[in-house]
């Protein structure tokens, strides 16, 4: 008997759809990580020069694989400093919801939850090259916020004053009173929103 062999329809095999959204992930955290590191290192060396070698053990990773996201220690250095100048730009977003004053407080409390990036931005290059930059950005954003609530008139005089107000609400001020005296930012906001008010009150009195 002759058997008869069914031809059967071969059906394409379906093309496999590969999915790259957990490899970016998995590399925009390692990029993270890599940047978090630097930062912790920075401060534990209280701005002291750290070796690539040094952040690839701090985070369990081989040294070539920090190059696979920067080329060179430079180049870490600037997403450093985009990282920081991310965190201090969100900060200053507070200006639209509180008063000026409340803004104060709040910041020092920020800069107690956000320590590593604080001291990171106090003691970094990025703190030395940039942060004449940022203050005198916030600072003209900061005399505008209390022109507006106080109903000032910002002669000369008073810039000078108002300048003087706002250098009050500073990360280095938050260094230095934790290192010298060990005041917690709660401790300092209150002391510093103290500070403010009373000089703004002052100022009113005087225009």
């Amino acid at each position: 008997m002759t058997q008869i062999r069914k031809k059967v329809k071969k059906t394409p095999l379906s093309k496999r759809k590969y999915n790259n959204t957990s490899r970016s992930e998995k590399s925009a955290q390692t990029q993270k990580a890599i940047i978090e590191a630097f930062i912790a290192l920075l401060v534990e060396r209280k701005g002291g020069e750290v070796q690539l070698q040094e952040v690839a053990k701090k985070i369990g990773i081989a040294q070539r694989t920090i190059f696979r996201f920067f080329k060179d220690k430079r180049a870490l250095h600037d997403a450093m400093d985009n990282y920081l100048l991310g965190y201090l730009q969100s900060s200053t977003q507070q200006m639209e919801t509180l008063h000026f004053v409340g803004f104060a407080i709040n910041a020092f409390k920020l800069f107690d939850q956000h320590e590593s990036l604080t001291m990171a931005y106090v003691l970094s290059p990025f703190g030395q090259e940039t942060r004449v930059l940022f203050r005198k950005k916030l600072t003209q954003l900061m005399i505008a916020r209390i022109a507006e609530e106080k109903k000032l008139r910002v002669t000369a005089q008073m810039q000078k004053r108002l300048a003087l107000v706002t250098c009050l609400v500073n990360a280095k001020i938050w260094y230095d009173l934790r290192e010298d005296f060990g005041y917690s930012g709660e401790a300092m906001g209150d002391a510093v929103g103290w500070a403010i008010q009373s000089l703004l009150d002052n100022c009113e009195d005087e225009v």
